[in-house]
């Protein structure tokens, strides 16, 4: 399952395990297997979850915690184990670890508490007694009593030696029972153990973690394994949870964001930072499924993302603009989406080889006052984070933004590296690239994954600072301040006296933000037909207006557009894969069959592509119809099949002419 930033990962994942967990759900109980004893064919196994990182397995933990959805729609609870120490786990989570609740089940079933109280009683007595018997001991030898005080002073000297040694046979038994019951940890831990992965639905641990040799003789199976972010872990550790009988592995990850960390450039060399998941896409292209809705990103930020790394596929999902609008959108400098070209130079750090970038940690110490002084009444705290490829470069901006705001800056601003900040988001994101030299290249920005990971994190304003003059070295860097200069999101010039003023002097665009790729005005197209051909009706030439919320909740996106109105065929030509904007009116869809109304991933992700190409604007269309060449032109201007002219007789030679069959209405 390939999930870019902002498509619902984690909520995917809940969900699968709620689907997984349907039956045994209903059934009311799941078991494992006992040693020595035979497994039951009808027992339900069980579910393990994993992630390369910790803190990955307790984010899916606390989901779970929530509780999660069966097929029948049913919120139900369901009994989770967290495997790994409890210093790396979060604070969250602790009380579902395999540890606390094998204490918890210990000290329900026995009464360690009274016990060790009882037996601090035992062997204080036993000290109280032998000092008064020395205490005894003294007054006799001593000679001071005499007569019947001293024969009344034997007798309790007596009585005290017998209570001496009754509470010196009890302490004996004590510690027999204390060597037996040390003896016998080890089983009461591990028959515990069995008891809580018996009760257990949902086992999650990091990929090591899930190599516990507590699994080596507990002969438990796990028919499904899901492992999350299974494009950052190398795969040999993939492989450690698909050892325990595993029928079905899901594997869930991006491998457009960074790849596992190998430091061995030699192990690199033989492919070694190849996870399992690039390896399997590879193989089989066609079982990867892609989640291909964001809901993380205003749609300005998402812009040049989907097109660049996603082939124009990621769409935005619900009213995303309106949901991430905020009161500093109204201004040009604030927007959702802006390149600062920063005219400094990038110099080496005093110690170590990494590199600051100081022009462009005044430029974020200005961005950031202006966002704050303007907008008083909004909290920020927790709210803006400022991410740097470079460890020296975050150094110095932490010491910067200390000595100006104070200490407690640290708190209200998330500072990290951007490979760190991977799987994070914020509402505010300041990138600062740093590289900027008059030669030489971009370093490991080179990298478009580490640029795929900066570009998305930021919810509803992505502001990127960079030397375009260094960064257009770079591919995709070009392509990006390239965008940023066509899209009129690029600013240049004086910033430190920009950012001075007010930034309601640099009002938004009048024109509002709007993607090329993403028109919003309302489509207008010919007609369909009754029979679902994709032809309009010939005596019917009248405009119908399509209303733009035929389908809530998502984007206008022209691939969904055309999904609505099947206005594309299921099988196109080699020559389909022409941009938009250099394709021909008459050209605009080659289809095989008669068009039946209907579309395939495989013809989404085609359109997807061609609406993704930069330059196709509502206001560069022809005599104002914005979409004609992408809506309504793939029916009036598309060539006729021959089958149209024997629509009772198709063609039996092509194996993708079935059947005509009426569209579904409503």
């Amino acid at each position: 399952m390939h999930s870019p930033p902002g498509s619902g990962k984690t909520k995917t994942i809940t969900a699968i395990v709620g689907a997984i967990l349907s039956d045994t759900l209903r059934n009311r109980g799941t078991s494992i297997a006992v040693p020595g004893q035979q497994r039951s064919e009808s027992a339900p196994k069980k579910l393990l979850v994993c992630a390369p990182s910790n803190a990955a397995v307790d984010e899916l933990v606390m989901r779970f915690k929530n509780g999660i959805k069966t097929l029948n729609g049913e919120s139900r609870k369901v009994n989770i184990v967290r495997l790994g120490r409890g210093d790396a786990i979060n604070a969250n989570v602790l009380d579902v670890t395999l540890e606390e609740l094998v204490s918890k089940k210990l000290g329900v079933s026995s009464n360690n508490g009274h016990d060790q109280a009882a037996t601090r009683k035992i062997f204080e007595d036993h000290k109280q007694v032998s000092a008064q018997i020395n205490q005894m001991r003294e007054q006799i030898d001593s000679g001071q009593v005499k007569g019947d005080a001293a024969s009344k002073l034997q007798d309790e000297l007596f009585q005290l030696r017998r209570q001496k040694a009754s509470l010196g046979t009890k302490i004996d038994n004590v510690k027999d029972d204390e060597k037996l019951a040390s003896r016998n940890q080890d089983l009461n831990r591990r028959r515990a153990q069995e008891a809580v992965l018996n009760e257990a639905h949902i086992i999650c641990g990091t990929l090591s973690g899930s190599g516990h040799d507590m699994f080596q003789n507990l002969s438990i199976e796990f028919e499904t394994v899901i492992v999350d972010e299974a494009a950052q872990c190398v795969e040999m550790s993939a492989l450690i949870p698909l050892k325990y009988g595993c029928a079905k592995c899901i594997l869930v990850g991006d491998p457009k964001q960074l790849p596992p960390t190998v430091f061995s450039k030699e192990a690199a060399r033989f492919q070694y930072e190849q996870s399992l998941f690039v390896r399997m896409q590879k193989n089989h292209p066609d079982d990867v499924h892609l989640l291909d809705t964001q809901y993380r990103m205003h749609p300005e930020i998402s812009l040049f993302p989907s097109r660049t790394f996603y082939d124009g596929r990621l769409l935005d999902g619900g009213d995303m603009a309106g949901l991430r609008a905020q009161p500093w959108h109204q201004s040009m400098l604030l927007g959702p989406y802006r390149f600062f070209d920063v005219q400094g130079q990038h110099q080496a750090a005093p110690k170590g080889h990494s590199l600051i970038n100081l022009a462009e940690i005044d430029i974020a110490m200005k961005l950031y006052k202006r966002l704050t002084s303007d907008f008083p009444d909004y909290n920020f705290r927790g709210k803006v984070g400022i991410i740097t490829p470079y460890k020296s470069q975050l150094r110095e901006l932490k010491s910067r933004f200390t000595t100006t705001y104070g200490a407690s800056i640290i708190e209200d601003i998330e500072f990290n590296t951007t490979d760190a900040f991977q799987g994070r988001e914020s509402e505010v994101i300041i990138f600062s690239c740093v590289r900027a030299s008059p030669a030489g290249g971009i370093g490991f920005l080179q990298d478009i994954r580490r640029m795929n990971v900066g570009l998305t994190r930021a919810k509803s304003s992505l502001w990127v600072l960079g030397n375009s003059q260094s960064l257009v070295r770079g591919e995709f860097w070009r392509k990006l301040v390239e965008d940023a200069k066509d899209r009129k999101r690029y600013t240049t010039g004086d910033l430190p006296k920009m950012l001075s003023q007010h930034s309601s002097k640099f009002p938004a665009p009048k024109e509002g933000y709007v993607q090329p790729n993403r028109p919003m005005p309302e489509i207008k197209s010919e007609p369909m037909s009754r029979s679902g051909s994709g032809q309009s009706n010939g005596s019917d030439n009248k405009i119908v207006k399509q209303e733009p919320k035929s389908e809530p909740g998502l984007v206008h996106h022209p691939k969904r557009k055309a999904e609505e109105n099947g206005d594309f065929d299921l099988f196109k030509t080699e020559d389909g894969d022409v941009e938009m904007e250099d394709a021909p009116s008459d050209s605009a869809s080659n289809t095989v069959n008669g068009g039946s109304g209907r579309s395939t991933p495989a013809a989404s992700s085609d359109v997807a592509r061609k609406s993704a190409t930069p330059g196709v604007d509502a206001s560069n269309a022809p005599n104002g119809a914005a979409t004609s060449g992408i809506a309504g032109n793939l029916l009036g201007g598309m060539t006729k099949p021959k089958i149209r002219l024997q629509p009772r007789k198709p063609a039996t030679h092509s194996p993708f002419i079935q059947k005509k069959k009426k569209p579904k209405t409503g």
